[in-house]
């Protein structure tokens, strides 16, 4: 690894700690970013391949699309398409920066995903946040702790023995410590009380963002939609599985009028319409075949590719796609179809050996 790239990947991350407000929430890393992007282009690097990310520049640009003729035709404010627009836009030079800046190699997207790590980590303490406040732990320190620990596993100095399991026994223990903290026992509790799933308990908003996507399947609602119809169901649903607040002015300030949703490819398909939710389900097929493929062989880099994969489909289907995300995601993304491209090279050398040892 070069040591201008090294220093690149482990500085830029901690860029997301400088937020403004200009288009929505930005931070530096937005800016820098598509600085670094052009200046690579400019400097004639566009000439490292770019073929393992064809897939999903076809399918952002799809997603794009979805939601320029779905704002289009809904007639969205222009302060909001801006931000449903530049979201998608900044989350694909992201990918095509890092990707070109790490050249596909596994070691520095783990360095960068790990900067990312400590980055979300201090997160709480140096952008405070009223949400973020009530729970560091779930809205950056855990996360953080996590990706720590599996990057941890790439650089470790010895892979022999037991030690190789000391990244995926820490990776549980952080797993029960989120599970059975107060905080998470008091919400399973919330959530148990009423006539309803672990699952919908805890992502309620699924009820409606699904009657939002059946209402327009294929045309989205548009960027940032609003429809206080939908915040009116989610109270009434609530209200007779028995769960959440007896107030609907606590769902106006929570939600003001956005249609609710707590899922990348829910929320996707809300705003762009099919053509987002494709985006988000490729998404979630990298992430499974990655799995299947990390489980499949012996690799150093197993753990990493094993945690990445769960946290993006666990995002995917669970989590809503903030302003973090399109950082945290990118590198993600990266790091996933590098493992793909890794695992089908070990794979072909293996059934390589298996060929000639079969002539032989």
């Amino acid at each position: 690894m070069r040591p201008m790239v090294a220093a690149l990947c482990l500085l830029l991350p901690f860029t997301q700690l400088v937020q403004f407000h200009l288009i929505g929430t930005l931070f530096l890393h937005d800016l820098l970013a598509p600085l670094i992007l052009g200046g690579m282009l400019l400097a004639r690097r566009e000439a490292l391949s770019l073929q393992p990310l064809y897939t999903f520049l076809v399918l952002i640009a799809l997603w794009f699309a979805g939601q320029f003729v779905t704002d289009l035709v809904r007639g969205t404010p222009p302060s909001d398409y801006l931000r449903g627009w530049s979201m998608i836009v900044l989350m694909g030079i992201n990918v095509v920066m890092l990707w070109l800046v790490s050249e596909g190699q596994l070691r520095p997207l783990a360095l960068y995903l790990g900067a990312t790590g400590i980055a979300y980590a201090a997160k709480p303490y140096v952008i405070p946040d009223r949400l973020i406040s009530t729970d560091p732990w779930k809205f950056g320190v855990g996360v953080g702790v996590v990706l720590l620990v599996a990057v941890g596993s790439i650089f470790m100095p010895s892979r022999k023995g037991i030690i190789r399991y000391l990244p995926m026994a820490l990776l549980l223990l952080i797993a029960g410590f989120s599970l059975w903290r107060t905080a998470a026992y008091k919400k399973y509790l919330f959530q148990a009380t009423g006539d309803v799933s672990i699952f919908l308990g805890g992502r309620p908003e699924s009820l409606v963002s699904l009657q939002a996507i059946w209402d327009s399947p294929i045309l989205g609602h548009g960027s940032w939609a609003q429809d206080m119809h939908y915040v009116q169901l989610l109270f009434f649903k609530m209200q007779e599985l028995g769960i959440g607040d007896n107030s609907f002015q606590v769902y106006v300030n929570n939600f003001g009028g956005l249609i609710p949703s707590h899922s990348h490819l829910l929320g996707a398909w809300v705003n762009a319409g099919v053509l987002g939710a494709l985006f988000w389900v490729w998404v979630l097929w990298l992430a499974l075949t990655s799995l299947y493929r990390a489980i499949s062989i012996d690799t150093h880099a197993r753990t990493l590719y094993t945690t990445v994969a769960l946290l993006v489909l666990w995002d995917v289907m669970f989590s809503p796609f903030g302003a973090e995300a399109r950082t945290i995601k990118a590198a993600q993304i990266c790091i996933l179809i590098a493992a793909n491209y890794h695992v089908k090279r070990i794979l072909s050398a293996s059934s390589s050996k298996r060929k000639i040892s079969y002539q032989r």
